[in-house]
């Protein structure tokens, strides 16, 4: 459970010079992650993922990673992912609408955990505050297909932020806070990326439960780098469970 944990978290859930901006519509992924527990042997996971835009995404004088969000671009994604001894596979439709500065999203995965369903229903509402800074709250449900077990209801609060420094650089922060609801926890999560170039970033992220008890401090590393306007490659490096647990995750994407 501990290694199908940290795949589901690596998977949810990518000489340097500068590239161009190009315009896209579309963008499909994929990726593969080595998960090595510190209980167990070590597995794998595959996944991939596709998203449409309504409307072409402008990527010019921006962070390409970026663009879709600061063009507040509505979009739909499908995805899948398995791991492999674990015996789990997911599979999953989310959409983000803009409407002006109003933001609605929306979520369904449904996973088999070797013969366990668990299904996750997800909702947000939020607001753009200004250019690039984005505020949101909603729900997570997930229903466990366990005799006698009922559904939690997680309460999300979220925000993110891209702030232009200048001479092609940017900054992404981004913080969550859950309270879960059966756990009677709550849940904080940071995480941030530097644009050395609108096609090079690096980033890390953090999280930790209020009960120490309960859950242990995860963290993460990542690098992504556009190898041209269209094509991009990431590595990320993930460790749970106060580094009981970690992984190793590569993946590529392709506008078009």
């Amino acid at each position: 459970m501990k290694k199908t944990a940290i795949a589901l978290a690596a998977i949810a859930a990518v000489g340097m010079g500068t590239a161009s901006a190009q315009d896209y519509q579309m963008e499909a992924g994929v990726g593969y992650t080595h998960i090595s527990p510190d209980v167990g042997s070590s597995d794998n996971a595959f996944d991939v993922d596709f998203t449409y835009y309504l409307d072409r995404v402008a990527t010019a004088n921006k962070p390409l990673a970026e663009a879709a969000f600061l063009s507040q671009a509505s979009g739909i994604t499908v995805g899948y992912a398995n791991v492999d001894k674990a015996d789990v596979d997911t599979i999953g439709i989310s959409g983000e609408f803009y409407f002006d500065q109003l933001y609605i999203a929306a979520g369904y995965a449904a996973a088999d955990f070797s013969g366990i369903d668990v299904d996750t229903l997800s909702a947000r509402v939020g607001w753009m505050l200004q250019d690039g800074l984005r505020v949101a709250a909603g729900i997570d449900r997930v229903d466990v297909d366990v005799p006698g077990s009922s559904a939690s209801n997680d309460i999300v609060l979220e925000g993110k932020y891209v702030a232009d420094l200048g001479g092609g650089t940017a900054f992404n922060a981004e913080a969550t806070i859950t309270f879960l609801d059966q756990a009677d926890d709550t849940v904080f999560a940071i995480g941030g990326d530097y644009y050395l170039n609108p096609a090079l970033s690096f980033g890390a992220g953090l999280s930790f439960a209020d009960d120490k008890k309960s859950d242990g401090t995860n963290w993460n590393l990542r690098a992504r780098y556009f190898v041209t306007p269209v094509i991009s490659v990431q590595a990320e490096y993930f460790t749970a469970n106060d580094g009981d647990d970690d992984a190793f995750r590569l993946s590529a994407a392709l506008r078009f």
